[in-house]
């Protein structure tokens, strides 16, 4: 008796119901398939197995109607309401007349001062020369050092032109990373300004800004959104 319990108790059970305009109906056929669960709603609880089905309810006078129910193991009084009720037809305002178009946003004038790319190539040179001055002036300090300890001062003429050679390009270095940054410094002050006629929705804009006064001077980025 409690194994029958116990099974019983597992069994969903599902409750029909149809809406009309004048109220509950229940001249209701009720299918599943091919298979007749109901030919009128009486309000008991019917046992079907857990799962998915499509339920077809036909009613006389009216379209018929499929509703789709998952059905949960112990699920109990399932409730399934089907709806009979014609929806009511559209009443006839007249002809609409369109909506205007939306405005389109006027777009925005931004002044703005660009960074040439030669300042970019510039300041890259000026970074590719510090780095090779700083390797070569290495360089040149050790050998002169082992020169001071094997032969000075006494030190033939073959190493220290070598030693020569590399604090000449030591300076070589060190002159074109000055020149490029000044370069690129210069040609970055006195870009010029450019005005663009920007959309409304404009992306994000970040540019570097430096600059100085007579005894302060500053570096930064400014931009804008909206």
């Amino acid at each position: 008796m409690r194994w029958l319990d116990e099974v019983s108790s597992q069994i969903p059970t599902v409750v029909f119901e149809a809406i009309t305009e004048a109220g509950d109906a229940q001249r209701v056929t009720v299918k599943q398939g091919n298979q007749v669960l109901a030919s009128e709603l009486d309000g008991r609880p019917l046992e079907m197995d857990p799962g998915y089905y499509e339920f077809h309810l036909e009613l006389p006078g009216h379209a018929p109607k499929v509703v789709s129910v998952l059905l949960k193991q112990g699920e109990k009084n399932r409730l399934v309401s089907v709806d009979f009720r014609r929806a009511p037809e559209p009443r006839d305002l007249g002809a609409v007349a369109p909506l205007p178009p939306p405005a389109q946003p006027a777009p925005r004038v931004t002044r703005s001062r660009p960074t040439p790319t030669s300042v970019y190539v510039l300041g890259g040179v000026s970074l590719v020369s510090a780095g090779a001055a700083t390797i070569l002036g290495i360089n040149t300090k050790a050998k002169e050092d082992r020169a001071y300890e094997d032969c000075a001062p006494a030190c033939p003429d073959e190493r220290i032109d070598s030693i020569e050679r590399w604090a000449l390009a030591t300076d070589v270095a060190i002159g074109v990373a000055i020149v490029s940054a000044v370069t690129a410094t210069i040609l970055y002050v006195r870009r010029p300004e450019v005005t663009e006629f920007a959309p409304a929705s404009a992306p994000f804009r970040m540019l570097p800004v430096v600059s100085w006064e007579k005894n302060a001077g500053w570096a930064g980025f400014e931009g804008s959104f909206w």
